[in-house]
């Protein structure tokens, strides 16, 4: 059904000409990597199309992040990319990619992708407004970006002790790859602190965990 899905798109993406430009090209050879389970190659080619505005390898992309192909599995920055490959079909394109998202995220991934969506898009008292009580609530994704919303300065004063906490409880709940991802992000974090800096936001973590995330700052 997944490998349907996939040449659905691909079928898609060519659909509109005859002759295939260098993107289309480009694509096609992201998405036969993905099939051929060459993920590497897919997200090199994917990501950077995807960020400069490529519906296609932006739905793709989403693809990539739902199935933890090559990336840790996150539903939620799965729903976003799908989400915003969405926004920029139209027609049967559209409804083919609004049909393929909704039936990607539970309730709570698509609120997570809300929080994030607002987040690209620079509202980020609307990030916060969704994302602080998910990460209060325990949910890890959520924490995971609250961490982000902290390090970049992001809605909230830029404060890399609380970005290192929130990642830190995020990754102490994660496994697998996803826990990996969080603890590199963390730590590429505290390559930023002096060690009382990360003894304090490490106390911090604790008291949070300790709270059951009712004090986490």
């Amino acid at each position: 059904m997944r490998k349907f899905c996939v040449l659905l798109i691909v079928a898609i993406a060519f659909g509109a000409s005859q002759t295939a430009s260098a993107d289309d090209s480009s694509r096609a050879k992201g998405v036969i990597a993905y099939i051929q389970g060459d993920y590497a190659t897919a997200l090199n080619i994917l990501r950077p199309m995807a960020e400069q505005g490529d519906m296609y390898a932006q739905e793709e992309l989403g693809t990539l992040y739902y199935e933890g192909a090559g990336v840790p599995r996150d539903n939620v920055r799965a729903h976003m990319w799908k989400n915003v490959a969405a926004w920029l079909a139209t027609g049967n394109s559209k409804a083919t990619y609004i049909k393929i998202r909704d039936d990607t995220p539970s309730a709570e991934d698509s609120l997570r992708a809300k929080g994030v969506i607002a987040y690209i898009q620079g509202d980020y008292a609307t990030a916060l407004n969704i994302l602080r009580p998910m990460a209060e609530q325990g949910d890890m994704y959520a924490q995971e970006w609250m961490g982000t919303l902290y390090y970049e300065g992001a809605g909230v004063p830029q404060d890399n002790v609380r970005a290192h906490m929130w990642k830190n409880v995020a990754a102490s709940l994660a496994t697998g790859n996803t826990k990996a991802s969080y603890i590199e992000a963390r730590d590429d974090i505290a390559k930023q602190m002096t060690a009382a800096q990360i003894t304090r936001a490490r106390d911090m973590a604790r008291q949070c965990q300790a709270s059951n995330f009712k004090q986490c700052n």
